[in-house]
């Protein structure tokens, strides 16, 4: 299931034929939907690991109404000009996927499902205006670094626990981030980094929805406990049943063996 759309103008030719770009981005018509399909090959990476990399963004983070933006450490309404640094933080669904994926078909819902629509939801700040310029150091930056799979699973699992700093699992990131994962930042050096504002991530942690979240995460952990417990208790009674039914076997061995001991020690 591959997004049709504009690609980044990038031609090279092997042998009379066109070659892929090392890096291609593909954006919806409507601007909301993009795609940075990876084309360098990795001999490392294992048959069928994601080389896509899809977000859609939804609305702006708004904290009681009033959208946020930052440039990491200070926070203002939606700026007119991003060029400062200063970049809105945006609800969005991110997915990673194989372009070579086979979409299947899920026999319950009658719908074609592939890993391209397995979408985890985060905050992020993004510089639209750079994504659509196809800006390749700011898209590579945003995708290949603040968006790799492993990174955004550790600060989603981080903004499920109620206190990230006491859990012993060596997955969390031990820092409240709500499912806020950072913005890509400029340097002096004009060289493009990830970055991760703590402010920004306590801001997002302590939210209403993520308090919501939290909320429903752990109430589905209660019930998942609660449903091993029974299946548990019903395996004890079901072994406890076998017990009990071999009660009178084992109290007619008992009576044999003090038979036979009795008429041991009288022969002795």
């Amino acid at each position: 299931m591959k997004f049709i759309g504009k690609k980044v103008e990038q031609k090279e030719t092997v042998k009379g034929r066109e070659a892929k770009p090392e890096y291609e981005v593909v954006i919806s018509p409507d601007g909301k939907q993009v795609e940075f399909i990876d084309n360098v090959y990795d001999p490392d990476a294992p048959s069928g690991a994601p080389n896509v990399t899809r977000i859609v963004f939804g609305k702006p983070f708004a904290v009681n109404g009033k959208i946020i933006a930052t440039d990491g450490q200070n926070f203002t309404g939606l700026p007119e000009q991003t060029n400062k640094g200063i970049q809105p933080l945006y609800h969005a669904k991110i997915s990673w996927y194989n372009d070579g994926d086979t979409v299947y078909l899920d026999k319950k819902s009658g719908r074609y499902v592939s890993r391209a629509d397995a979408y985890s939801d985060v905050i992020l700040g993004a510089d639209i205006s750079k994504i659509n310029r196809k800006d390749m150091a700011y898209c590579k930056t945003l995708f290949k670094q603040l968006l790799n799979q492993n990174r955004v699973e550790q600060y989603r699992y981080t903004g499920l626990l109620v206190d990230p700093e006491q859990d012993d699992t060596g997955y969390s990131k031990k820092v409240k981030c709500g499912n806020y994962v950072g913005h890509v930042q400029k340097l002096k050096s004009g060289e493009y980094t990830k970055y991760y504002s703590g402010v920004v991530g306590e801001m997002v942690h302590d939210s209403p929805e993520m308090v919501e979240k939290r909320r429903t995460h752990y109430e589905s952990m209660l019930k998942s406990i609660d449903r091993s417990d029974e299946e548990d208790r019903q395996e004890i009674m079901k072994l406890q049943k076998k017990i009990s039914a071999r009660e009178p076997k084992r109290k007619q061995v008992m009576q044999a063996l003090n038979i036979l001991n009795g008429k041991e020690n009288i022969e002795r």
